[in-house]
């Protein structure tokens, strides 16, 4: 009898143990958010990188999804996209159980620019929607206009989540003028 009791307590406090460690590994995800703006590769002032990092947490706070930009000087031997794609989940980016969130991701080495949508921003950033990004934040971007890429960037976005929040998603059935 002395064996099995000695036995239950050991595994009472295993369940114990696992469960605090579960408890703590959520709480670290949970926890996790990417910032706002990343310029790895020295594009903006601290000023600039604090006026977008303002705009880009307003928007998430009013939409409920996440929106970042990162700059690179090298996406480390992948392409674009898999750099975009990793980098989003690495560093914790995403609102909700679906992670919602769009990452702009700019690389100088690779002279190459990602955008990378996932959960509700899928619905969001339609291919219509990621189009009209590109026509309005590419030209800036070959200008150098970071800040100003970025900015619209930005501003786009607010008025694709404003208008799929309101039910209809810029899209081939709702143009953008």
């Amino acid at each position: 009898d002395h064996a099995v009791l000695t036995g239950g307590r050991k595994m009472r406090k295993l369940k114990i143990l696992l469960l605090f460690l579960l408890l703590l590994g959520f709480g670290r995800t949970a926890l996790a958010q990417g910032e706002p703006v990343t310029d790895q590769a020295d594009l903006l002032t601290e000023v600039q990188e604090e006026r977008l990092t303002e705009q880009f947490q307003s928007l998430r706070e009013e939409y409920g999804c996440d929106i970042g930009v990162v700059t690179v000087n090298s996406c480390q031997g992948k392409r674009i996209q898999d750099f975009t794609d990793d980098y989003y989940y690495q560093q914790g980016y995403g609102v909700g159980e679906d992670r919602s969130g769009v990452l702009l991701a700019v690389s100088m080495g690779e002279r190459e620019w990602y955008i990378s949508t996932r959960g509700e921003a899928i619905r969001i950033f339609t291919d219509y929607g990621l189009g009209i990004l590109e026509e309005e934040i590419v030209p800036l971007l070959s200008e150098g206009e970071y800040e100003k890429a970025f900015e619209t960037f930005g501003e786009l976005s607010g008025e694709f989540m404003a208008e799929a929040a309101a039910g209809h998603p810029y899209d081939t059935n709702n143009t953008y003028d």
